[in-house]
């Protein structure tokens, strides 16, 4: 990423350490990743060599610099493919965009990075994530439209019933990539008050989403204060008995 001159380098939001750790194993076996947000093309092109084998689809409204960022992915086809429209118009579908459901590897959310938004392209596109994949969004923030870390993290019972649906539902999980920042006070430097503030108040966060292949819809099943640190609680093991 810090080749092609992306804020998802390590010394700006960091977003490379969360990728590495959980692309690292399957970049050669990924055959579909789609981003929302190409802006000038700098991921799309990061990720364009880092999964060799996959085609690249990169989501935007409009171009920024059309005469310097769509010539220059063009260069990347045939495995980068830019769609110019926006996806939440009631009108358009992902059908009719060519996605079939279950189609996508990996999906990254990095629009507009508005609640709204966020909420949006999730319940339009998840359905198209393969089990086993990844939807990540981005950027969840303390600025913009409407307080992403407020809603998604402090209250999410305030999210659409639908958004809640896909995240309980499946393996989700919040993301702070702030920690062990080697550069944090000049980061604070460069991205102002209204985006970061500190430690706690910033838009470094990010959602990882892991569908799964059975969506968890039975009552859930807690153990503490029940079964779990009690004696009595211990499964107790047979030799004899077939591993699980």
């Amino acid at each position: 990423m810090y080749k092609y001159k992306s804020d998802k380098s390590r010394d700006d939001h960091s977003y490379v350490k969360l990728y590495n750790m959980i692309f690292a194993s399957i970049r050669h076996s990924v055959t579909n990743i789609t981003e929302i947000g190409i802006s000038h093309g700098q991921s799309i092109q990061a990720w364009f060599r880092y999964f060799p084998n996959a085609d690249i689809h990169g989501f935007d409204v409009k171009w920024y610099g059309e005469d310097v960022v769509k010539i220059n992915l063009e260069h990347l086809k045939p495995r980068v493919h830019t769609h110019i429209v926006n996806i939440l118009e009631n009108n358009i579908t992902m059908s009719g965009l060519g996605f079939l459901p279950e189609s996508m590897d990996i999906i990254i959310d990095d629009g507009p990075h508005s609640v709204s938004s966020q909420e949006g392209f999730l319940q339009k596109i998840f359905p198209c994530l393969k089990p086993g994949g990844y939807y990540i969004i981005e950027d969840i923030g303390i600025a913009g439209n409407g307080n992403g870390v407020s809603l998604f993290h402090d209250d999410p019972s305030k999210l659409q019933q639908a958004t809640r649906d896909i995240l309980e539902a499946h393996d989700t999980i919040w993301v702070d990539t702030a920690i062990g920042h080697r550069a944090w006070k000049e980061w604070l430097k460069r991205v102002g008050g209204r985006w970061a503030r500190n430690t706690t108040h910033h838009n470094s966060y990010m959602i990882v989403i892991q569908k799964r292949t059975d969506p968890l819809r039975e009552p859930y099943q807690m153990h503490y204060k029940h079964s779990a640190m009690n004696l009595g609680g211990v499964v107790l093991e047979d030799v004899n008995a077939n591993a699980l």
